[in-house]
Protein backbone atom coordinates (compact mmCIF):
# COMPACT_ATOMS: atom_id res chain seq x y z
CA UNK A 1 0.00 0.00 0.00
CA UNK A 2 2.55 2.46 1.00
CA UNK A 3 4.08 1.67 -2.56
CA UNK A 4 0.96 2.45 -3.93
CA UNK A 5 0.67 6.06 -2.86
CA UNK A 6 4.67 6.31 -3.59
CA UNK A 7 3.63 5.91 -7.07
CA UNK A 8 0.54 8.25 -6.74
CA UNK A 9 2.69 10.75 -5.20
CA UNK A 10 5.26 10.15 -8.17
CA UNK A 11 2.25 10.99 -10.71
CA UNK A 12 1.01 13.85 -8.69
CA UNK A 13 4.48 15.32 -8.92
CA UNK A 14 4.65 14.49 -13.16
CA UNK A 15 0.98 16.04 -13.41
CA UNK A 16 0.96 18.58 -11.24
CA UNK A 17 -1.03 20.64 -13.64
CA UNK A 18 -4.37 18.63 -13.85
CA UNK A 19 -3.78 18.50 -9.74
CA UNK A 20 -2.84 21.76 -8.86
CA UNK A 21 -3.70 24.06 -12.24
CA UNK A 22 -6.79 22.61 -13.71
CA UNK A 23 -8.57 23.25 -10.02
CA UNK A 24 -7.20 26.83 -9.53
CA UNK A 25 -7.83 27.59 -13.02
CA UNK A 26 -11.21 26.49 -12.52
CA UNK A 27 -12.26 27.95 -9.18
CA UNK A 28 -10.65 31.62 -10.21
CA UNK A 29 -12.82 31.41 -13.37
CA UNK A 30 -15.91 30.52 -10.96
CA UNK A 31 -15.05 33.59 -8.93
CA UNK A 32 -14.75 35.73 -11.46
CA UNK A 33 -18.06 35.41 -13.01
CA UNK A 34 -20.12 35.11 -9.54
CA UNK A 35 -18.08 37.89 -7.71
CA UNK A 36 -19.60 41.08 -7.15
CA UNK A 37 -18.25 44.11 -5.41
CA UNK A 38 -20.29 45.43 -2.95
CA UNK A 39 -22.84 47.88 -3.89
CA UNK A 40 -22.06 50.77 -1.15
CA UNK A 41 -24.86 53.75 -0.42
CA UNK A 42 -23.58 55.14 2.90
CA UNK A 43 -20.06 53.97 3.60
CA UNK A 44 -16.67 53.70 2.49
CA UNK A 45 -16.47 54.09 -1.27
CA UNK A 46 -19.47 54.60 -1.91
CA UNK A 47 -20.63 53.05 -5.36
CA UNK A 48 -23.38 55.42 -6.48
CA UNK A 49 -23.86 59.16 -5.52
CA UNK A 50 -27.28 59.53 -3.44
CA UNK A 51 -29.67 62.30 -2.41
CA UNK A 52 -30.60 61.90 1.00
CA UNK A 53 -34.40 63.95 2.14
CA UNK A 54 -36.63 63.43 4.78
CA UNK A 55 -40.54 62.81 4.93
CA UNK A 56 -42.99 62.92 7.87
CA UNK A 57 -46.87 63.15 8.51
CA UNK A 58 -46.58 66.94 8.86
CA UNK A 59 -46.63 66.86 4.83
CA UNK A 60 -50.21 65.46 5.11
CA UNK A 61 -51.43 67.18 8.48
CA UNK A 62 -49.34 65.88 11.43
CA UNK A 63 -47.21 67.36 13.54
CA UNK A 64 -44.25 64.72 13.85
CA UNK A 65 -41.06 66.91 13.17
CA UNK A 66 -37.36 65.44 11.38
CA UNK A 67 -34.19 67.23 11.15
CA UNK A 68 -31.29 65.75 9.05
CA UNK A 69 -28.59 66.47 11.18
CA UNK A 70 -25.47 65.36 9.31
CA UNK A 71 -25.38 64.34 5.32
CA UNK A 72 -21.70 62.64 4.55
CA UNK A 73 -20.83 59.66 2.21
CA UNK A 74 -20.19 57.97 5.39
CA UNK A 75 -22.56 58.97 7.93
CA UNK A 76 -25.52 59.89 8.01
CA UNK A 77 -27.66 61.20 11.31
CA UNK A 78 -30.98 62.68 11.73
CA UNK A 79 -33.25 63.02 14.80
CA UNK A 80 -37.34 62.84 14.85
CA UNK A 81 -40.26 63.40 17.19
CA UNK A 82 -43.62 61.84 16.84
CA UNK A 83 -46.38 63.90 17.54
CA UNK A 84 -50.12 63.66 17.91
CA UNK A 85 -51.84 65.10 15.22
CA UNK A 86 -51.94 62.23 12.33
CA UNK A 87 -53.64 59.00 12.68
CA UNK A 88 -50.42 57.09 12.72
CA UNK A 89 -47.65 59.61 13.18
CA UNK A 90 -44.52 58.41 10.97
CA UNK A 91 -40.97 59.98 9.63
CA UNK A 92 -38.80 58.58 7.02
CA UNK A 93 -35.44 59.45 6.02
CA UNK A 94 -34.78 58.70 2.45
CA UNK A 95 -32.27 57.95 -0.13
CA UNK A 96 -32.76 58.85 -3.74
CA UNK A 97 -30.27 57.99 -6.84
CA UNK A 98 -28.38 61.31 -7.44
CA UNK A 99 -28.91 60.83 -11.53
CA UNK A 100 -32.82 60.17 -10.86
CA UNK A 101 -32.39 56.96 -12.00
CA UNK A 102 -32.60 53.26 -10.27
CA UNK A 103 -30.06 51.26 -7.66
CA UNK A 104 -29.68 48.33 -9.74
CA UNK A 105 -29.67 45.38 -6.52
CA UNK A 106 -30.26 42.76 -8.72
CA UNK A 107 -27.22 41.43 -8.52
CA UNK A 108 -27.13 41.13 -4.79
CA UNK A 109 -29.26 38.97 -2.31
CA UNK A 110 -29.01 40.56 0.91
CA UNK A 111 -28.31 44.38 2.49
CA UNK A 112 -25.60 44.87 5.51
CA UNK A 113 -26.96 48.31 7.52
CA UNK A 114 -24.42 49.20 10.05
CA UNK A 115 -26.76 51.66 12.63
CA UNK A 116 -27.97 53.00 16.00
CA UNK A 117 -30.57 54.71 17.50
CA UNK A 118 -30.46 56.70 21.18
CA UNK A 119 -34.19 55.92 22.00
CA UNK A 120 -35.26 53.49 19.06
CA UNK A 121 -35.24 49.97 19.31
CA UNK A 122 -36.68 48.42 15.65
CA UNK A 123 -36.57 50.52 12.87
CA UNK A 124 -38.49 49.88 9.81
CA UNK A 125 -36.18 49.75 6.44
CA UNK A 126 -37.87 49.71 2.72
CA UNK A 127 -36.79 49.24 -0.35
CA UNK A 128 -38.97 50.92 -3.16
CA UNK A 129 -39.33 49.53 -6.35
CA UNK A 130 -40.55 49.68 -9.76
CA UNK A 131 -43.26 47.64 -10.61
CA UNK A 132 -43.72 47.76 -14.44
CA UNK A 133 -47.58 48.75 -16.10
CA UNK A 134 -48.04 49.92 -12.50
CA UNK A 135 -46.04 52.52 -11.28
CA UNK A 136 -46.80 55.77 -11.50
CA UNK A 137 -44.25 58.45 -11.63
CA UNK A 138 -44.56 61.35 -9.25
CA UNK A 139 -47.09 59.05 -7.06
CA UNK A 140 -44.29 57.06 -4.20
CA UNK A 141 -46.98 54.79 -3.00
CA UNK A 142 -47.00 53.19 -6.37
CA UNK A 143 -43.96 52.00 -6.20
CA UNK A 144 -44.07 48.26 -4.48
CA UNK A 145 -42.43 48.50 -0.50
CA UNK A 146 -40.19 45.58 0.58
CA UNK A 147 -40.10 45.98 4.38
CA UNK A 148 -38.04 44.60 7.37
CA UNK A 149 -37.76 45.81 10.91
CA UNK A 150 -34.32 46.24 12.29
CA UNK A 151 -33.60 45.26 15.65
CA UNK A 152 -31.15 47.56 16.61
CA UNK A 153 -29.85 49.66 20.24
CA UNK A 154 -27.94 52.72 21.44
CA UNK A 155 -24.81 51.07 20.61
CA UNK A 156 -23.85 50.84 16.53
CA UNK A 157 -25.23 47.42 15.29
CA UNK A 158 -24.36 45.79 12.48
CA UNK A 159 -27.96 44.25 11.10
CA UNK A 160 -27.99 41.73 8.15
CA UNK A 161 -31.00 40.85 6.16
CA UNK A 162 -31.31 37.95 3.38
CA UNK A 163 -33.37 39.91 0.33
CA UNK A 164 -35.82 37.00 0.73
CA UNK A 165 -37.06 38.18 4.70
CA UNK A 166 -37.87 41.14 2.93
CA UNK A 167 -41.93 41.15 2.07
CA UNK A 168 -44.42 43.70 1.25
CA UNK A 169 -46.66 44.83 4.03
CA UNK A 170 -50.17 44.76 3.96
CA UNK A 171 -51.33 48.22 4.34
CA UNK A 172 -49.50 48.73 0.99
CA UNK A 173 -51.75 46.13 -0.99
CA UNK A 174 -55.16 48.15 0.87
CA UNK A 175 -53.79 51.31 -0.03
CA UNK A 176 -53.28 50.45 -3.57
CA UNK A 177 -56.26 48.10 -3.78
CA UNK A 178 -54.63 45.72 -4.72
CA UNK A 179 -53.62 41.56 -3.70
CA UNK A 180 -50.00 39.86 -3.51
CA UNK A 181 -51.76 37.56 -6.36
CA UNK A 182 -51.81 40.86 -8.89
CA UNK A 183 -48.30 41.28 -9.08
CA UNK A 184 -45.34 38.86 -10.28
CA UNK A 185 -41.66 38.80 -8.83
CA UNK A 186 -40.33 41.61 -7.19
CA UNK A 187 -37.68 43.94 -10.19
CA UNK A 188 -34.79 44.61 -8.05
CA UNK A 189 -33.08 46.02 -11.23
CA UNK A 190 -35.36 48.98 -10.69
CA UNK A 191 -34.97 50.34 -6.66
CA UNK A 192 -36.32 53.82 -6.90
CA UNK A 193 -36.34 54.51 -2.84
CA UNK A 194 -34.09 53.28 0.18
CA UNK A 195 -36.58 54.22 3.21
CA UNK A 196 -35.31 54.59 7.14
CA UNK A 197 -38.47 54.94 9.31
CA UNK A 198 -39.64 56.00 12.86
CA UNK A 199 -39.73 53.41 15.75
CA UNK A 200 -42.61 51.83 15.57
CA UNK A 201 -42.47 51.16 19.31
CA UNK A 202 -41.31 54.97 19.92
CA UNK A 203 -43.68 57.04 22.52
CA UNK A 204 -45.04 60.24 20.92
CA UNK A 205 -43.16 63.40 22.26
CA UNK A 206 -40.09 61.51 23.05
CA UNK A 207 -36.78 62.63 20.14
CA UNK A 208 -35.18 59.93 18.99
CA UNK A 209 -31.88 60.19 17.21
CA UNK A 210 -30.71 57.53 14.34
CA UNK A 211 -26.97 57.19 12.95
CA UNK A 212 -26.69 55.16 9.94
CA UNK A 213 -23.01 54.45 9.45
CA UNK A 214 -23.48 51.69 6.29
CA UNK A 215 -25.52 50.75 4.06
CA UNK A 216 -24.34 48.21 1.28
CA UNK A 217 -25.44 45.47 -1.07
CA UNK A 218 -23.83 41.75 -0.58
CA UNK A 219 -23.76 38.16 -2.27
CA UNK A 220 -24.06 35.40 0.18
CA UNK A 221 -21.10 32.81 -1.26
CA UNK A 222 -21.54 30.03 0.85
CA UNK A 223 -23.61 28.24 -1.35
CA UNK A 224 -21.38 28.50 -4.27
CA UNK A 225 -18.52 27.64 -1.87
CA UNK A 226 -20.23 24.32 -1.34
CA UNK A 227 -20.85 23.42 -4.65
CA UNK A 228 -17.53 24.47 -5.80
CA UNK A 229 -15.96 21.72 -2.73
CA UNK A 230 -18.11 18.98 -3.78
CA UNK A 231 -17.34 19.99 -7.29
CA UNK A 232 -13.87 20.39 -6.61
CA UNK A 233 -13.96 16.77 -4.17
CA UNK A 234 -15.66 14.82 -7.47
CA UNK A 235 -12.73 16.05 -9.53
CA UNK A 236 -10.58 14.68 -7.43
CA UNK A 237 -11.93 11.74 -6.54
CA UNK A 238 -12.08 10.67 -10.65
CA UNK A 239 -8.52 11.71 -10.66
CA UNK A 240 -7.73 9.49 -8.09
CA UNK A 241 -9.67 6.53 -10.00
CA UNK A 242 -8.45 6.93 -13.33
CA UNK A 243 -4.81 7.06 -12.26
CA UNK A 244 -5.51 4.25 -9.58
CA UNK A 245 -6.15 2.78 -13.01
CA UNK A 246 -3.12 3.57 -14.73
CA UNK A 247 -0.69 2.79 -11.64
CA UNK A 248 0.40 -0.58 -11.15
CA UNK A 249 1.95 -1.51 -8.32
CA UNK A 250 5.07 -4.20 -9.10
CA UNK A 251 4.82 -7.63 -8.12
CA UNK A 252 7.74 -9.09 -6.79
CA UNK A 253 6.09 -13.20 -6.71
CA UNK A 254 6.41 -13.66 -10.58
CA UNK A 255 8.77 -16.46 -10.97
CA UNK A 256 9.71 -18.49 -14.17
CA UNK A 257 11.63 -22.18 -13.99
CA UNK A 258 14.15 -21.33 -16.25
CA UNK A 259 15.62 -24.97 -16.22
CA UNK A 260 12.12 -27.17 -16.47
CA UNK A 261 8.77 -26.29 -17.09
CA UNK A 262 5.99 -28.44 -16.11
CA UNK A 263 3.11 -28.70 -18.70
CA UNK A 264 0.26 -27.54 -16.73
CA UNK A 265 -3.16 -28.79 -16.97
CA UNK A 266 -1.27 -31.21 -19.61
CA UNK A 267 -0.33 -29.76 -22.18
CA UNK A 268 0.96 -31.12 -25.36
CA UNK A 269 4.85 -31.71 -25.35
CA UNK A 270 4.80 -28.74 -28.30
CA UNK A 271 3.49 -26.30 -25.78
CA UNK A 272 6.10 -27.47 -23.31
CA UNK A 273 8.95 -27.54 -25.99
CA UNK A 274 8.62 -24.01 -26.89
CA UNK A 275 8.15 -22.71 -23.67
CA UNK A 276 11.07 -24.58 -22.16
CA UNK A 277 13.16 -23.09 -24.77
CA UNK A 278 12.00 -19.39 -24.43
CA UNK A 279 12.73 -19.55 -20.88
CA UNK A 280 16.34 -20.56 -21.47
CA UNK A 281 17.36 -18.86 -24.36
CA UNK A 282 15.31 -15.08 -23.47
CA UNK A 283 18.76 -13.45 -22.93
CA UNK A 284 19.38 -13.87 -25.96
CA UNK A 285 19.46 -10.11 -27.57
CA UNK A 286 18.27 -10.86 -31.24
CA UNK A 287 15.83 -14.10 -30.12
CA UNK A 288 13.20 -14.50 -33.03
CA UNK A 289 10.57 -16.90 -33.81
CA UNK A 290 12.60 -18.02 -36.45
CA UNK A 291 15.08 -18.98 -33.94
CA UNK A 292 12.33 -20.97 -31.66
CA UNK A 293 11.05 -22.63 -35.19
CA UNK A 294 14.73 -23.87 -35.70
CA UNK A 295 15.29 -25.21 -32.15
CA UNK A 296 11.87 -26.85 -31.67
CA UNK A 297 11.08 -27.79 -35.22
CA UNK A 298 7.33 -26.52 -34.68
CA UNK A 299 6.49 -23.97 -37.51
CA UNK A 300 6.24 -20.12 -36.99
CA UNK A 301 2.70 -19.69 -36.88
CA UNK A 302 1.91 -22.40 -34.68
CA UNK A 303 4.18 -21.22 -31.90
CA UNK A 304 2.81 -17.88 -32.08
CA UNK A 305 -0.74 -19.60 -31.61
CA UNK A 306 0.76 -21.88 -28.69
CA UNK A 307 2.00 -19.27 -26.97
CA UNK A 308 -1.44 -16.66 -27.63
CA UNK A 309 -3.62 -19.66 -26.42
CA UNK A 310 -1.40 -19.97 -23.29
CA UNK A 311 -0.65 -16.93 -22.05
CA UNK A 312 -3.12 -14.14 -23.89
CA UNK A 313 0.29 -12.13 -25.45
CA UNK A 314 2.06 -12.59 -28.91
CA UNK A 315 5.59 -13.81 -29.15
CA UNK A 316 7.61 -10.83 -28.69
CA UNK A 317 5.21 -9.39 -25.78
CA UNK A 318 5.57 -12.78 -23.59
CA UNK A 319 9.41 -12.40 -24.73
CA UNK A 320 9.53 -8.54 -23.22
CA UNK A 321 7.24 -10.46 -20.04
CA UNK A 322 10.38 -13.05 -19.68
CA UNK A 323 12.84 -10.31 -19.97
CA UNK A 324 11.21 -7.28 -17.55
CA UNK A 325 10.13 -10.77 -14.73
CA UNK A 326 14.07 -11.14 -14.32
CA UNK A 327 14.82 -7.44 -14.41
CA UNK A 328 12.66 -7.10 -11.49
CA UNK A 329 14.18 -9.67 -9.77
CA UNK A 330 17.78 -8.35 -10.23
CA UNK A 331 16.43 -4.73 -9.24
CA UNK A 332 15.54 -6.12 -6.19
CA UNK A 333 17.96 -8.30 -5.65
CA UNK A 334 21.58 -7.07 -6.47
CA UNK A 335 23.26 -3.89 -6.96
CA UNK A 336 24.09 -4.14 -10.30
CA UNK A 337 23.83 -0.97 -12.54
CA UNK A 338 20.64 -0.94 -14.83
CA UNK A 339 22.81 -0.50 -18.00
CA UNK A 340 24.14 -4.05 -17.12
CA UNK A 341 20.87 -6.15 -15.94
CA UNK A 342 19.22 -4.46 -19.31
CA UNK A 343 21.65 -6.47 -20.99
CA UNK A 344 21.70 -9.71 -18.81
CA UNK A 345 18.09 -10.17 -19.53
CA UNK A 346 18.72 -9.42 -23.39
CA UNK A 347 18.72 -5.76 -24.02
CA UNK A 348 21.28 -4.71 -26.39
CA UNK A 349 21.17 -1.22 -24.73
CA UNK A 350 20.14 0.25 -21.66
CA UNK A 351 17.83 2.91 -22.95
CA UNK A 352 15.18 0.78 -25.07
CA UNK A 353 15.25 -1.54 -22.40
CA UNK A 354 14.38 1.48 -20.05
CA UNK A 355 11.76 2.40 -22.28
CA UNK A 356 10.28 -0.93 -22.60
CA UNK A 357 10.25 -1.55 -18.43
CA UNK A 358 8.23 2.40 -18.20
CA UNK A 359 5.93 1.04 -20.67
CA UNK A 360 5.63 -2.42 -18.69
CA UNK A 361 5.65 -0.81 -14.83
CA UNK A 362 4.67 3.08 -15.39
CA UNK A 363 7.86 3.93 -13.79
CA UNK A 364 11.68 3.48 -14.00
CA UNK A 365 13.98 0.81 -13.75
CA UNK A 366 15.72 3.29 -10.70
CA UNK A 367 12.23 4.30 -9.55
CA UNK A 368 11.02 0.75 -8.92
CA UNK A 369 14.20 -0.21 -7.08
CA UNK A 370 13.57 2.64 -4.62
CA UNK A 371 10.07 1.86 -4.44
CA UNK A 372 11.48 -1.74 -3.45
CA UNK A 373 13.90 -0.56 -0.98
Amino acid sequence: MSLFFDRLHRYTQSNIVLWIGVPLLLVGLFFMIIYRPAYTVVGVDVSKPIVVSSTSDAEVGGATTIQLLKNAPDKIVFSYTLREGYLTPYANIRFTPADSGFFDLSAYDRVKVKIKSTQGIRIPFYLATDVAHFTQAGKDISYRYLLSNLNISDALTIVKVPFHQLYTPDWWYISNDKTESDFKAVDLSKVKYIYFASCINLKKGLEDQVTIEEVSFHVNYFPSLIYNGLGLLLYYVGFFILYKRKIKVPQTNISFNYEKVESRNHQDKEEEAVLTYLYKEYVQQELTVIDVQNATGIHERKISTLIKKKTGLNFKQFLNDLRIAEAKKLLTATHLPVSEIAFKVGYSNASHFNRVFKASEDCSPNDYRKGQV
